[in-house]
């Protein structure tokens, strides 16, 4: 195994061939960390600040489903679904620091 680190992110190369992208992200209020049915390939992790999970209706209309804060995963429960895609966007609800794996 291996690391390399470059910047924000860094890649861990694996035995086996494959690779793991670590980076940490910094966004602003309102920005989006991941879309709805797009592929679930990352997870995340709160740093600082707040991140929340909202659907989306046709109509216009919004419901807040979930709000997460330091310490808690973003994206898990969709990476391993047998659907693979994230069900939700993912906004955050003020400036956030997020630690990503893909």
């Amino acid at each position: 195994m291996a690391i390399i680190a470059t910047g924000s992110k860094t890649i861990i190369d694996l035995s086996d061939g494959k690779s793991l992208s670590v980076r940490r992200k910094m966004v602003i209020k309102k920005e989006t960390i991941f879309f709805l049915m797009e592929e679930a390939s990352r997870v995340g992790l709160v740093l600082e600040g707040r991140v929340q999970a909202q659907k989306s209706f046709p109509n216009g209309s919004q419901v807040n489903v979930s709000l997460r804060g330091p310490g808690e995963l973003i994206g898990p429960a969709a990476v391993f679904s047998s659907a693979g895609k994230y069900p939700c966007d993912v906004v955050a609800a003020e400036p956030a620091t997020v630690m990503i794996w893909s």
